[in-house]
């Protein structure tokens, strides 16, 4: 009975010793379990709150002393202040010269010095480089609004360049570190950089150098109607000619002669071109570049027209001699071109920018860089290429 009875003890023992532990076990494990809960709670009001992005301010001074780059994380742009004498030097347009060993191009001579300092900031990620004056108000001796700097041609097919060179690479002259940079834009105050003529200039990378059309490198007397000028069509008028709306460059996507030397569309999409012949004179004056773009004009006499089909463009038939040099068609063709382009935008002054200057600048680089449509009458880069082309205006800071 003894051994029963302790038999039994023993096994209530054993019994109460399974059951505390699997009671601490469980209880261990809701611990866990709330603990694990309480943690990703707090983690998940961690991700709740937004924490504010870090402004990074930087600032180099050249080793002369002369410039200073500025930027900051919160502006779309990098700025440039200058001394006093350059820029003064510069609104007096006495730095358009000839550029120095780069085959008698005329350009901005003082370009050079800038992107050399320039380079020792960014990164060699730029096709394009536009330096904004930054004046509300076009300084009188700067003649344009907007200007286009060749600095690399590599394209077969769209013409000869100004340059008189059909294909050439200057990236050095600006900068030892430079290699992809293909040109620098010029715009002679602070409020044309989306409405103005920047859509224009950027064209000024692949035209007009194909056709021979009375306007230098703009479409003049043909009827492309696009960015570089143009103009609709040309109605006989008893014994004058109108000129159906006859514009310079201001407004409106690129025409399809246009998209095509910019690698976005094949041959097939452009239409004929219909050019004016034997006429003296430009149709529009020098003496009226403030004429509103798309007026239609009348002119005295007849003028003639001849009509060329895109093909005969591409063998040259509307080239003159040094423009002949580089027909053909385009290499790279539409499928393989370049179709996203990096643009990086300097503005340049004596003196420090304001906040409202400031404001205004990052704003106009921001509706003309938005990689979709935007319905507010004027067109943007994605919008002009009729969403075949992107561009980004990112800054990237050599670290």
């Amino acid at each position: 009975m003894q051994n029963k009875y302790v038999k039994k003890m023993l096994v209530l023992v054993m019994l109460g010793v399974l059951l505390i532990t699997s009671c601490k076990a469980n209880y261990s494990a809701n611990l866990d379990n709330t603990t694990t809960n309480k943690d990703k709670e707090v983690k998940q009001e961690k991700k709740d709150i937004i924490e504010p992005k870090k402004v990074v301010n930087i600032k180099k001074i050249s080793e002369d002393k002369k410039y200073t780059f500025s930027y900051s994380s919160e502006n779309r742009f990098v700025s440039l202040k200058i001394p006093e004498n350059e820029w003064t030097n510069f609104i007096n347009c006495r730095y358009n010269k000839i550029m120095p060993k780069q085959n008698n191009k005329m350009g901005m001579t003082i370009s050079t010095k800038w992107c050399k300092f320039l380079y020792q900031n960014i990164k060699d990620d730029y096709d394009f480089i536009v330096y904004v004056v930054n004046e509300e108000e076009r300084p009188k001796k700067l003649f344009m609004n907007g200007c286009y700097q060749a600095v690399k041609n590599d394209i077969k097919g769209i013409g000869t360049m100004v340059t008189r060179t059909p294909f050439f690479d200057y990236t050095k002259h600006y900068s030892k570190d430079a290699n992809r940079l293909q040109g620098l834009i010029f715009l002679t105050h602070n409020d044309v950089i989306y409405n103005g003529p920047i859509l224009h200039e950027i064209l000024h990378r692949w035209g007009n150098y194909l056709i021979d059309c009375d306007y230098g490198v703009h479409w003049g007397n043909a009827n492309i109607y696009g960015r570089l000028g143009g103009q609709k069509s040309i109605q006989q008028v008893g014994n004058n000619s109108k000129v159906i709306g006859y514009r310079r460059y201001w407004q409106g996507g690129y025409a399809p002669l246009e998209l095509y030397l910019m690698g976005l569309i094949p041959k097939e999409e452009v239409p004929n071109i219909t050019i004016a012949q034997y006429y003296s004179n430009r149709i529009i004056s020098q003496t009226e570049w403030n004429r509103v773009d798309g007026q239609d004009i009348v002119v005295k006499g007849k003028i003639k027209t001849k009509t060329y089909t895109i093909q005969d463009i591409i063998d040259g038939k509307a080239s003159n001699k040094e423009q002949a040099l580089n027909i053909g068609d385009r290499v790279p063709n539409y499928k393989d071109s370049q179709k996203k382009f990096n643009m990086l935008f300097v503005a340049i002054d004596h003196d420090d920018i304001n906040e409202n200057q400031k404001k205004s600048i990052n704003n106009q680089i921001k509706l003309l860089s938005q990689n979709e449509n935007y319905d507010d009458g004027i067109y943007n880069f994605f919008e002009a290429c009729l969403g075949k082309a992107e561009l980004s205006t990112e800054i990237h800071i050599k670290e």
